[in-house]
């Protein structure tokens, strides 16, 4: 059992087992129910397994300084290796998350919103829409569909579902998402690839199979002998469960090589980007308001990165976006509503507000939206559980008003035995 802090929320180190390629990451004793810790809900932390974390590791290899990236994951659902990426890059960085089936979609838009950075676009399009993206991206990371045999150990039921024939499909598939996305890559860009299964088909001769038929090469992954894992003629990296402390998982890494020339498109600008003299109030509502523009989305208003404010607008007029930046307000009658995303962005301006710091079953009955009982300031009030923000509350002379998303609340029966936090 595995975790990754989010380091911008949750103070280093805490007292468990590192796992050794990742920062952040942590092994467990034994499998708690996250769900009754408050901390888990606030996006402190993301539940993950510990061989996916390589892509930290291989990431820091291929870029030491993230500055200025524009960098995609493409099979993105459920936001495992996006938390991990938006955690990676600089806040002049921007990372597109991409998944096409619309229920993942939504569960990937709800953790990013959690881990809480704002230099993140989600989208719902098929490889191939990314080609009209050309030359756009520094880094594709594609953790592609798979026959799952990495998942044998711990999921049995899943060697009953593999069967050659899936093999042979997936394959296929993968071959084609790499073929159909790859013009977005910039020159001298790198492909990370990764699959949770073991057989070659899907893996090493994949890779041969992209190098023979793209203008791609592969990269050698420096890393420790003494972690366990193999390393085959690509340089692809294999992490066997019996080898590895970690379930079965295959990682490698290409570089287009091909020598076209940048594309430089015209920009419509499609944002209505809220004028200086008018975002003042919006602008108290975070750390540092200067890296940001406010853009008036419906009845939202949204802070995303200013630096890439272009390369959003390019985003926006080739690809079906659902999320981008942080939903940080409404505007109604002069007064700034804070949405539930706010609560959890590290650029939110916890001083701003009140706030009304929880023990655990309060929290666990905010996150449930039952009714509240608490001594709270009048007005909107942050709501924190070891001083890490859960959402808002708004205090009258009467009642608590929870704000918390109705789509988000915690449905489970409160079992006070089960109460538990990753930092005690």
């Amino acid at each position: 059992v595995s975790i990754r802090v989010n380091t911008q929320k949750i103070e280093m180190p805490l007292p468990y087992e590192k796992i050794a390629w990742a920062h952040s990451g942590y092994y467990l004793k034994e499998r708690p129910a996250f769900v009754f810790d408050p901390l888990w809900h606030g996006g402190a932390y993301y539940v993950q397994e510990a061989s996916s974390m390589l892509v930290e590791y291989v990431f820091k290899q291929l870029f030491p300084q993230p500055e200025h990236l524009n960098v995609l994951d493409l099979c993105a659902a459920p936001g495992g290796k996006s938390t991990l990426l938006s955690a990676l890059l600089a806040e002049n960085s921007l990372l597109v998350a991409n998944e096409v089936i619309a229920a993942r979609n939504s569960l990937l838009r709800e953790n990013l919103v959690r881990w809480g950075n704002p230099n993140v676009v989600v989208t719902q399009n098929d490889p191939q829409d990314f080609q009209k993206l050309p030359h756009f991206f520094d880094c594709i990371l594609i953790d592609a569909p798979c026959s799952g045999e990495g998942l044998f150990r711990k999921e049995p039921e899943a060697v009953n579902e593999w069967n050659e024939a899936n093999l042979q499909l997936c394959a296929a598939r993968q071959k084609r998402i790499v073929a159909d996305v790859l013009p977005s890559l910039k020159p001298n860009g790198y492909l990370i690839y990764s699959t949770c299964t073991y057989n070659p088909e899907e893996n090493e001769n994949q890779i041969a199979a992209l190098i023979k038929e793209h203008d791609l090469t592969p990269v050698e992954i420096q890393f420790n002998a003494d972690w366990g894992m193999t390393q085959d003629a690509y340089f692809g990296l294999h992490c066997f469960p019996h080898q590895v402390k970690g379930e079965g998982f295959f990682i490698a890494v290409l570089q287009k090589t091909s020598e076209e020339k940048n594309v430089t498109e015209k920009v419509k600008n499609k944002l209505n980007i809220v004028a200086a003299k008018e975002r003042k109030a919006l602008d108290n509502l975070l750390l540092q308001p200067e890296k940001y523009e406010w853009i008036a989305h419906k009845e939202n208003y949204h802070f995303f990165s200013s630096n890439k404010i272009d390369a959003f607008n390019l985003l926006l007029q080739s690809l079906y976006v659902k999320h981008f930046g942080t939903i940080g307000a409404q505007v109604k009658h002069q007064d700034i509503i804070p949405q539930p995303d706010l609560a959890f962005s590290t650029a939110f301006n916890k001083k701003h507000f009140s706030s009304v710091e929880l023990d655990a079953e309060t929290a666990l009955k905010f996150l449930r939206k039952d009714t509240l009982e608490l001594e709270a300031a009048q007005g909107w009030n942050t709501v924190q559980f070891k001083d890490i923000p859960l959402g808002f509350i708004k205090a009258n002379e009467h009642r608590i008003n929870n704000y918390y998303p109705i789509a988000w609340r915690l449905r489970k029966e409160l079992v006070p035995a089960s109460y538990w936090s990753v930092v005690g």
